[in-house]
């Protein structure tokens, strides 16, 4: 419940001061460098009113040149030539590739934490119809349209992801509640049905003798292991799912 309060309290500052996104540098909200978009200038203001609304960088990004190895890094790159930068700027980035038959999403910042796997899963699935069919303004107004949506849906339902852990704790709890019944009954049961032990004359047949011992440590070996920590850009978010077409 905190972190959806924190995201609509993110978003109303960011829409309340919405001058300072317009003015943060040239950024290309619309790059389609594979010439697939018919309609540009118009779905580019629908991605500015979206960016306006939701107050983080809606962006799309077309290309005809094959990913790399790395997807991360290809991400980073369209980020990068839509004038934004993923370690600063909140950032929903679409990236349809014609030469892989792809289209991926990219979040970074306030949307990484606020939108679920869930989610991005219905965004690129309310896309595959017109990608696949060729309708690619149709499609790039779908991923618009359903983003649009989930912010709104998770503004209006802040207490969904607390109902849903509420219920999740009170599972755990009365499963260990009756884990802990079972184990105290067969122990009691176990004893109530244990036989007397046998009488055996310990003093008779046994002896006890004490000495006394010096232990003398000749060294010592200390062992250390340097654990590595994870870039903390990585924390930021990246590349969270795509689909073939």
């Amino acid at each position: 419940m905190m972190k959806k309060v924190f995201v609509a309290l993110t978003v109303l500052v960011m829409v309340v001061s919405f001058g300072t996104i317009t003015m943060a540098g040239n950024v290309e909200y619309l790059r389609d460098k594979a010439d697939i978009l018919d309609q540009k200038a118009a779905l580019e203001m629908i991605l500015q009113n979206a960016t306006e609304e939701l107050g983080v960088y809606v962006v799309v990004a077309t290309t005809n040149t094959p990913y790399g190895d790395n997807i991360e890094a290809e991400g980073r790159k369209y980020c990068y030539e839509a004038g934004l930068s993923y370690l600063e700027d909140d950032v929903v980035l679409l990236v349809i590739n014609m030469s892989d038959r792809m289209y991926d999403l990219f979040l970074w910042g306030e949307p990484y934490g606020s939108i679920s796997q869930k989610q991005v899963n219905r965004i690129l699935d309310d896309m595959e119809s017109n990608m696949r069919s060729g309708n690619y303004d149709g499609a790039v107004r779908n991923f618009i349209g359903t983003l649009e949506d989930i912010y709104a849906e998770n503004l209006a339902n802040p207490d969904d992801e607390a109902s849903d852990l509420q219920v999740y704790v009170f599972i755990a709890v009365a499963v260990g509640l009756i884990t802990a019944g079972i184990f105290v009954g067969v122990v009691t049961l176990r004893y109530k049905m244990k036989l007397t032990p046998a009488n055996y004359p310990l003093d008779e047949f046994t002896q006890l003798e004490l000495k006394d011992r010096d232990d003398v440590f000749l060294s010592r070996n200390v062992v250390k292991t340097v654990v590595q920590s994870s870039s903390s850009s990585g924390s930021r978010g990246g590349h969270v799912g795509g689909r073939g077409f």
